[in-house]
């Protein structure tokens, strides 16, 4: 009975867990993917009319950010994005800060997708940016993962997450 119990203490929650909880590893196959599109893309200049392109991709990289991409139209690039985000499953802080967010910009290699209209947000989550970390120098633990802002909600509401296999 003792014996029962014990097992049923320690392995229901661990259960739980592992099936709610734990996807797996952490899925950062994309990296390369996406390290590729960089290097084909060209600075890019800020369009004329700002409302006129849906998808823009910013790369930061030490502490300096440029346009590199920008299309209205859903290119392969733009479908591959929006596939991993739709892919994210594994929310590792659910509110991050603006600090965070600008330490993580300063000094490592981001690229930030920005969603300009909403006509079909909902298809890629209702995201407004999304922060793809490719490297991270002070914490290796970061790289791959992605920081979310939603649209339609506060400015500044973050939150860190990341593909499970």
């Amino acid at each position: 009975m003792v014996i029962s119990a014990i097992v049923l203490v320690l392995v229901i929650p661990s259960t739980i867990y592992l099936l709610f909880f734990n996807f797996g590893e952490k899925d950062i196959s994309w990296i390369d993917d996406v390290n590729g599109f960089i290097e084909e893309a060209k600075p890019f200049p800020e369009p004329d009319l700002p409302g006129m392109s849906m998808y823009r991709f910013y790369l930061y990289e030490n502490g300096s950010d440029q346009l590199i991409y920008c299309t209205s139209l859903k290119t392969n690039f733009v479908a591959y994005i929006r596939g991993l985000l739709n892919q994210v499953n594994s929310v590792i802080n659910s509110s991050i800060s603006e600090d965070f967010l600008d330490e993580i910009r300063g000094a490592n290699k981001i690229l930030m997708f920005f969603f300009r209209r909403y006509e079909d947000f909902w298809s890629i989550k209702n995201v407004e940016r999304a922060y793809f970390i490719l490297e991270y120098n002070i914490n290796k633990d970061l790289e791959g993962t992605i920081i979310i802002q939603r649209a339609f909600t506060e400015e500044g509401e973050y939150s860190l997450r990341e593909i499970r296999k």
